[in-house]
């Protein structure tokens, strides 16, 4: 069983960041994440699903990257799911000038990243397999003639229901793979769900990329975006077995 998510077009029109569960049978369940962030406006639109995806006898959540910032993920989670996976594509803060000031930031944003998920885990009351990617990124930046340059953050991890962390992969180590046994099934969620927005602080370039870069992408995704038709992708015919 596997799972992942891509920048899917759909029949009307509108791309989605959707995530799909499949075993050897095929599609299990999708789930498209609720809110774009930062610059990821400019490529998709918010999905409206719950994130629960039933599987056999158990209910899988799905959690996207921000997502696992988010209390109203946690709210639409808790106490329902056996176990939740996802991934993300979180990014560094770069060594911007005065750099003593951006170091700090990127300590907090590592940790933050890091946090996140067995955070996520003592709200939901669910274990949680989480992949994240790692190594270097650079693109240009929206409405700014600077470039960024910088990393994923990592932090793939393997968390039980009560948080704690079974399997643990930073950005430092690479390329890899993690491994932990975990029981599915739901249990007491160990921390109470805040009543705020965020479930965690994002720092001041975060918070100023999510709204600068939020107003942009809308922009050029309704002209750039919106009401492309879906590609035709040819389906290969099976691999004849010998």
């Amino acid at each position: 069983t596997v799972g992942g998510s891509f920048v899917c077009r759909d029949p009307d029109g509108e791309n989605r960041n959707a995530f799909l569960l499949v075993t050897p049978d095929g599609v299990v369940g999708r789930h498209d994440k609720d809110i774009p962030t930062m610059w990821e406006n400019a490529f998709y639109v918010g999905g409206s699903d719950d994130g629960v995806i039933p599987w056999a006898d158990h209910q899988v959540g799905v959690a996207l990257c921000w997502e696992l910032m988010r209390s109203e993920t946690a709210r639409r989670l808790r106490g329902g799911v056996d176990l939740v996976v996802g991934g993300s594509a979180w990014w560094s803060i770069p060594s911007w000038p005065p750099r003593s000031v951006t170091r700090r930031l990127e300590a907090a944003n590592a940790h933050t990243a890091a946090e996140v998920v067995p955070a996520m885990a003592r709200a939901v009351g669910a274990p949680i397999v989480h992949a994240a990617h790692c190594g270097q990124v650079e693109s240009a930046l929206p409405w700014s003639p600077i470039r960024y340059r910088g990393r994923y953050e990592g932090a793939t991890a393997v968390c039980d229901g009560s948080g704690r962390t079974l399997a643990f992969r930073g950005a430092d180590e690479g390329p890899g793979v993690v491994l932990a046994e975990i029981s599915r099934g739901r249990v007491p969620p160990a921390d109470e769900v805040p009543g705020t927005f965020w479930m965690h602080e994002r720092g001041p370039v975060a918070a100023a990329m999510w709204s600068y870069q939020r107003v942009h992408g809308r922009r050029w995704y309704r002209r750039h975006g919106r009401g492309r038709p879906p590609a035709e992708v040819p389906t290969p015919a099976p691999a004849a077995h010998t």
